[in-house]
């Protein structure tokens, strides 16, 4: 079935990014998000969860790149990697146009028309990476099409200091949407 096709290769991904991963590597998605659950990711890469809105925000993404390299030539999927002290911080961007990172959200909604921390945080990093200064964060959502300039690239003293203050959870509300919150010490309720 092609649908079984589909959900395979996505989970051989997961798997394979999950698994055989470098120890030392942090993934930019990890460094904005909980530090206890890139762990549990790492250890049990099976929990990945099988959800349809998941698969429907990869189809969203997937098509928009497509779109991206029809229309404005985009790289997409890049690989990029820069390493700072002890750390080494890894990332797949989603799109470069020109001189501009492009970072694609599917999201259920955005709320207040305003970007979420988090993901202007993750666009912050692979400016840094990228060693590029211009950003764009686009939500494609079923209620909306945001996007949003982030023209600031983190600076290695922010990298660092979020990998120092990297904790669990990094934000209050990550342990309702977590599925290794039913096993984690950490986890808060509510």
């Amino acid at each position: 079935m092609i649908i079984e096709k589909f959900i395979e290769l996505d989970l051989m991904e997961h798997y394979e990014h999950s698994v055989f991963r470098e120890p030392d590597k942090i993934w930019v998605s990890e460094l904005v998000q909980c530090k206890q659950k890139a762990y549990f990711n790492a250890k049990f890469p099976e929990v990945y969860q099988i959800e349809p809105r998941f698969w429907l925000g990869k189809i969203v993404h997937l098509g928009f790149e497509k779109w991206l390299e029809q229309e404005y030539n985009a790289k997409t999927e890049v690989e990029v990697e820069k390493s700072i002290d002890d750390i080494t911080v890894s990332g797949r961007v989603d799109a470069i146009v020109d001189d501009t990172v492009i970072e694609i959200k599917y999201a259920s909604d955005v709320f207040k028309n305003e970007p979420y921390e988090h993901h202007i945080k993750q666009v912050r990093l692979y400016l840094w990476l990228t060693d590029l200064t211009n950003g764009k964060l686009i939500y494609i959502s079923p209620k909306k099409f945001l996007e949003f300039d982030v023209l600031a690239s983190a600076s290695d003293d922010e990298v660092i200091m979020l990998y120092d203050t990297w904790s669990s959870p990094r934000y209050p509300w990550e342990c309702k949407y977590c599925p290794f919150s039913v096993i984690c010490s950490r986890a808060k309720e509510g």
